[in-house]
């Protein structure tokens, strides 16, 4: 029987005042669980595997200190690289072995442990797989072509041909080096080795799945909150929409806001939840007692708010 292994990590920041530590806290789930059951913190049908703490960065400025900082960078990365590798040994040598586990109704089965995901936000992703900013880290595809409808054009990376390169660049003479580092820049491969290029367990561009909150969620309301501002500062409604925003009271769930829309930067990810619950009626209220002419722009604007 395949065990499908969910997993995820988000880098967090632990303290400021005492070496800007941050930690990498790496999560263990199984993936035919409900996502609704997953979400309950108290079902506990996730565990923390590991807590990697990161090293503090290199704050000493100065033009002889950007190569210490620079080198600091590379040993932090190979740091977590080694961490990563530790914590998936085992399970990579059980990737063409069978594993005896204790089922939840009572039977001992023969179980294939098989990483099928991992989530995490764009930043995450680009460390792990080691990949330059600002591409995709499942395809080469450049930031300025997303959503231009040609990602087709784009191959997906080949993580395993990654990691020959990288080996390669070291070994041969000078132009067979040269033309091993220039492989891996034309398809802006990191400086380092990917914390998963070398592992059996872990499928590599398939495993890749984006924060839904982070990612998806609130990059497409910052989108839409965008064209919602523009059109309100066309039609010299941006200041009641202001006055509204920090007018509104607190009730279960909802907090209230304490600066004006314009005013708040950068969004926190429980601002934007709150934003999305009361955007229909705040947005309503806003364009109440319209001029005639503003009648059919603002019914549309409010059925584009309600979809």
């Amino acid at each position: 029987m395949i065990v499908p292994l969910f997993r995820s990590s988000d880098q967090t920041q632990l303290t400021n005042f005492s070496g800007d530590i941050m930690g990498w806290p790496v999560d263990l789930s199984l993936r035919n669980i409900d996502s609704p059951i997953r979400s309950k913190h108290l079902n506990l049908t996730c565990i923390v595997v590991a807590l990697l703490l990161v090293p503090p960065e290199y704050h000493r400025k100065g033009n002889g200190n950007r190569t210490a900082a620079k080198e600091q960078q590379i040993h932090n990365r190979d740091v977590l690289s080694n961490r990563f590798k530790l914590v998936f040994h085992p399970l990579d040598a059980l990737c063409n072995t069978v594993k005896l586990m204790l089922c939840a109704e009572g039977p001992i089965r023969q179980c294939y442990p098989v990483n099928c995901a991992w989530t995490a936000d764009y930043l995450d992703n680009i460390h792990l797989h080691s990949v330059k900013q600002p591409h995709c880290p499942v395809c080469g595809e450049p930031k300025s072509s997303l959503g231009d409808g040609n990602s087709s054009l784009w191959q997906l990376r080949v993580n395993w041909l990654y990691f020959q390169k990288m080996i390669l660049r070291t070994q041969g003479d000078e132009t067979e080096r040269r033309d091993e580092r220039q492989y891996l820049q034309d398809r802006v491969v990191g400086t380092s080795e990917g914390n998963f290029w070398n592992m059996k367990c872990i499928p590599q561009t398939a495993i890749i799945v984006p924060d839904i909150l982070h990612t998806v969620n609130l990059a497409m309301l910052e989108r839409f909150m965008n064209r919602v501002t523009s059109f309100l500062k066309r039609h010299s409604r941006i200041d009641k929409l202001d006055m509204l925003w920090v007018a509104m009271p607190p009730y279960a769930g909802f907090t209230r806001f304490n600066l004006p829309y314009s005013e708040v930067m950068p969004w926190s990810s429980r601002e934007m939840k709150a934003l999305g619950s009361v955007i229909v009626p705040v947005f309503a209220v806003t364009l109440l007692n319209f001029l005639g002419s503003q009648m059919i722009p603002f019914t549309e604007a409010q059925l584009f708010v309600k979809t």
